[in-house]
């Protein structure tokens, strides 16, 4: 039994990057290359309830990209990240030929009203970069809302920021974002982020630091900031001063566990964190979803043991408890980060890792796919939260699409049907 399959096609609109559901409007808002689309959710066929808003970066951009040795494809603007802010208004960032730019969307009697571009402050220049946002509407500083975002910026440097917020006319938060060195973030592909409580969760895989004997090995990390952060007042003007990172174990068990080192997508469900992992990228490679609990990422942020390397050519050891500033709590959520002494914002620069990894629920993968690469995940989240079975949705770089039922707790699965939407054998980028 295959899917009822419906599609939009239209051969001038093309490389699909951003796919954003708003039940609001009963739409799936669509990213793609100098194009804004809204189709009708029920049916993304019927033409008649199509919309198309063409956002092309201008002529003086283009040139400009052009003339930086971009080739003619990369000059175009794509989109990379839709969401909404309020109830008619849309926000959405696009590369706009190597000048990434932020327009918003205002929903006027069911038309689209784009604005002109501003300035981005956090969306990336290359169209292969992967970007991250979501926007948190309470428990910031003065409880303004905001838009929390991972991104690659100029030259390779990536980060995670938080823009200036303004109450009343006031400030009551400079911009945040990430400190410099590497051993905060090193080279990384930006996967999803959540608002849970007080904080915001960012999932990504980066180059491992501490591993240094292997040539440029990636993990699948989780980092944590505090909604409440007002950065530091010394070190970390204007920057975390909660910022924290783990590493994600998704791996077979046994004598020499089999990792799953790349995270391709995450889904939270009933506070758990559903990811898909695959093995490698050259070659056969194999997939896993892994569950974390919300409490067990949460437990690993508020203990106390961090990596940390004596000298550039010692191997990575925890970091011994003497270290830790007395009577600190680093990277607790605190009303007045700026009220840290220097020695605790020189803490949290230094050592940002945790020493151990975010264990998998149950010591093993949900599922487990040999010889299958997987890129997308999904959850039926309405059946889930029912109870009884999890029921996932996994698209493999073939263009299949794998239904799974997992029940007993996590300790029973089983694929129930494999389905093939495409005409074509080709990479399923996002569901």
């Amino acid at each position: 039994v295959d899917l009822v399959t419906k599609t939009f096609q239209n051969d001038s609109i093309r490389d699909h990057s951003y796919l954003y559901i708003d039940n609001s409007t009963g739409s799936l808002f669509v990213g793609a290359r100098n194009y804004l689309v809204q189709l009708k959710l029920e049916d993304i066929s019927d033409k008649s309830a199509l919309k198309t808003e063409k956002v092309v970066a201008s002529d003086e951009n283009r040139k400009l990209c052009s003339f930086n040795g971009k080739s003619v494809e990369y000059c175009q603007n794509y989109i990379k990240y839709i969401v909404r802010v309020d109830n008619s208004t849309l926000y959405f960032c696009g590369t706009d030929a190597n000048t990434p730019s932020e327009y918003q969307v205002t929903i006027n009697d069911n038309k689209l009203e784009i604005s002109s571009p501003q300035k981005a402050t956090a969306c990336p220049r290359d169209p292969k970069d992967n970007t991250t946002a979501v926007y948190v509407t309470s428990g910031n500083p003065g409880d303004v809302p905001a838009l929390y975002s991972a991104t690659i910026l100029d030259n390779g440097k990536a980060t995670i920021s938080r823009p200036q917020l303004v109450k009343d006319g006031k400030k009551v938060s400079e911009k945040l974002e990430n400190a410099d060195p590497i051993r905060w973030l090193n080279e990384p592909q930006f996967v999803a982020s959540f608002d849970v409580g007080e904080d915001v969760y960012f999932f990504f895989r980066e180059i491992a630091l501490e591993y240094t004997n292997f040539m440029k090995k990636m993990v699948s990390r989780v980092a944590r900031v505090c909604k409440k952060d007002l950065g530091g007042s010394s070190l970390l003007v204007n920057k975390w001063t909660t910022y924290q990172k783990a590493r994600l174990n998704c791996s077979l068990p046994g004598s020499f566990p089999f990792y799953f080192d790349l995270i391709q997508d995450v889904q939270l469900v009933n506070n758990t964190f559903y990811g898909l992992f695959i093995s490698s990228v050259n070659g056969s490679s194999g997939s896993a979803i892994c569950a974390f609990t919300v409490d067990s990422v949460k437990d690993r942020f508020a203990d106390r043991v961090y990596k940390y390397r004596e000298t550039p050519n010692s191997i990575w050891t925890p970091l011994p408890a003497s270290k830790i500033p007395d009577k600190s709590e680093p990277g607790k959520c605190i009303n007045d980060s700026k009220s840290l002494k220097d020695v605790e914002e020189n803490f949290m620069m230094e050592y940002p890792l945790k020493d151990a990894p975010v264990q998998q629920q149950g010591n093993k993968p949900l599922v487990f796919m040999d010889g299958i690469q997987m890129h997308v995940l999904q959850v039926d989240k309405e059946r889930s939260r029912q109870g009884g079975s999890l029921i996932l949705y996994a698209a493999s770089n073939t263009g299949e699409v794998y239904k799974i039922h997992s029940w007993d707790n996590g300790k029973k699965q089983a694929i129930s049907t494999v389905f093939s939407p495409l005409p074509k054998s080709e990479v399923i980028w996002d569901m």
